[in-house]
């Protein structure tokens, strides 16, 4: 996934923050309030098999539309 911030919390959780085209389908119901650009903060867990990555347990925190609002919030929870 690609990530504009991200840090691991743990040995597969991931917060980050990711644009919402990154994070929802293309054709999602969302995308008539939320735009494709907007900034989602986000956590989800990420297992490896040795062959592939496998996301599991995708939860968004916070969608915002300035990139400064969505640090403000992933400083606040990355960290455990």
């Amino acid at each position: 996934m690609e990530t504009i911030k991200s840090k691991k919390i743990s040995d597969t959780e991931i917060v980050a923050i990711v644009k919402a085209k990154h994070w929802f389908e293309i054709n999602s119901q969302f995308f008539n309030t939320i735009f494709a650009n907007d900034y989602i903060v986000c956590r989800w867990h990420d297992f490896h098999d040795g062959e592939k990555s496998n996301i599991e347990g995708k939860e968004t925190i916070a969608i915002c539309r300035e990139l400064g609002d969505a640090e403000l919030i992933y400083c606040t929870k990355n960290k455990k």
